[in-house]
């Protein structure tokens, strides 16, 4: 699609990429609530599928068998001659290829640091794990880090996505194709600093969970274009029947450097001083319909999502946790800890969106403004919602030629009362008592002030209720 450019891989990739990627984890240790641990690839228990072969970048042969002793010397050798069910074993090493993956029910796993320039999945039940995928080609698809144009049930853990030019994963789905990618499941990735955006779920049925997504660049510099519709999210949702549970979003910043000035290397794109997003707008889940099918039936809990507050804005551009256009329909975000400015936009057509249990922080920004929904149709129900610090005059709730259903929320403004007037069973006006996690102090007036919406656990697992009534927020008290 787009003329390749020329990029210097130097000797010293290798080295380059584990420095980077100390930087990397080293940012994704900001926050007091942390995702769920990552294994370490070289302790992942080997699949027992069928045979075992070895790669070797070092030492081996694409002339040898693939064994222990006389391993094969690339990752696409084993993807092109491996029999199914077989498990690929890659040494710790540089892989300087993209691997397709035809043959189905195989399994790629990395032992040790192992750095390559990403796969493409066309057949079932395809394992990857523990990798590092780095493409800076300006190509789509070779520059997605990983891609799944057509395949089911794959299994993509472990892994760490960094600098791709046109995005980290791709699953695949159209108006003519729905089911392109089905049934994958995504889990336990790092995507650091990828374009675009971290992933873009498509298809049907993924369960995407505990990966950890920051710094995703609007204008990658190993890029050539400019195009105006380029922006920097964390994951955009089409599709139908994904889940969305516990994945962690930060650092996601903006700056005006780097359009069309950095050169195409690690160093560079390794250099935090540096920040490739200028004029986006940067959202933690975004879907929306035309060439895409705008999301429905699907399920969001206990993500996290942190976002630039207004006042680091840029352009009049905003930073959203939601944001949908189109028939979008039977969402449901549940036990979600948000620290933005601007909640959500939901436009033209969307029904049947569930907003329950959640915290919401805002940074007391006068732009903040919460909650927006306009020309939406119907059946938006939004209760037992935490509402903290939208300091726009509209506050919590913005609703235009949209009927909503709220209540039993906890809404509080520093500078008084929103333009909404308070919804039944709200506790108005009142400061929630939150420590600096955002969870439920002994006297916050939100414990035992919910009502029951069948959800019985929270952000954190535990159980609900634990006293007289469930508790609004996405933090249930935990009674000692």
């Amino acid at each position: 699609m787009r003329k390749q450019r020329n990029i210097e891989i130097r000797p010293h990739f290798l080295i380059v990429g584990l420095v980077l990627l100390g930087i990397m984890l080293q940012s994704c240790q900001t926050s007091q609530i942390t995702p769920s641990p990552k294994p370490d690839p070289q302790s992942t228990p080997v699949p027992d599928t069928g045979y075992i072969y070895y790669v070797d970048g070092q030492l081996g042969s694409d002339a040898y068998p693939g064994t222990q002793s006389k391993p094969w010397l690339t990752i696409g050798k084993a993807a092109s001659t491996m029999p199914e069910g077989s498990t690929a074993i890659v040494l710790e090493g540089h892989y300087p290829e993209r691997v397709y993956v035809s043959q189905p029910n195989l399994t790629f796993q990395a032992q040790g640091e192992v750095l390559m320039q990403g796969f493409s999945i066309q057949a079932d039940h395809t394992t990857i794990t523990g990798f590092t995928i780095v493409s800076l080609t300006d190509d789509v698809p070779t520059g997605i880090g990983i891609d799944v144009p057509k395949a089911g049930f794959c299994i993509i853990e472990n892994n760490r996505f960094l600098f791709n030019t046109w995005g980290g994963l791709r699953l695949m789905g159209s108006l003519n194709d729905p089911d392109a990618s089905h049934d994958c499941i995504v889990r336990d990735n790092v995507f650091f600093r990828n374009a675009l955006y971290a992933a873009e779920i498509m298809g049907q049925n993924h369960l995407i969970e505990n990966n950890d997504v920051s710094h995703t660049i609007q204008h990658h510099p190993c890029s050539s274009s400019t195009a105006p519709w380029l922006d920097a999210d964390a994951f955009r949702f089409h599709g139908s029947g994904h889940t969305f549970r516990g994945n962690y979003i930060h650092d996601m910043t903006y700056g005006r450097k780097g359009f069309d000035t950095a050169s195409c290397n690690l160093e560079t794109l390794g250099d935090l001083s540096m920040d490739f997003v200028s004029n986006s707008h940067i959202d933690c889940f975004q879907t929306y319909d035309g060439e895409r099918i705008a999301g429905h039936d699907m399920l969001f809990e206990a993500n996290r999502c942190e976002l630039p507050p207004a006042n680091d804005w840029v352009d009049d551009f905003g930073a959203k946790a939601f944001q949908s256009s189109g028939d979008a329909y039977n969402l449901t975000f549940q036990n979600n800890l948000v620290v933005a400015d601007f909640l959500s936009l939901f436009l033209d057509g969307c029904h049947d969106i569930t907003i329950a249990h959640n915290t919401f922080i805002g940074s007391g920004d006068f732009h903040a403004q919460g909650l927006k929904f306009e020309n939406c149709t119907g059946n938006i129900l939004i209760k037992n919602n935490v509402l903290y610090k939208q300091e726009n005059g509209i506050g919590h709730i913005w609703n235009i030629n949209t009927p909503v259903n709220a209540g039993f929320n906890c809404i509080y403004r520093e500078n008084g009362s929103p333009s909404r007037l308070a919804d039944p069973g709200d506790v108005w006006d009142i400061d929630p008592q939150l420590d600096s996690n955002h969870r439920l102090l002994p006297n916050s007036p939100c414990i035992d002030a919910g009502t029951d919406m069948g959800i019985t656990t929270d952000f954190d697992g535990n159980p609900r209720p634990q006293g007289a009534g469930v508790d609004i927020g996405a933090f249930e008290f935990a009674i000692q």
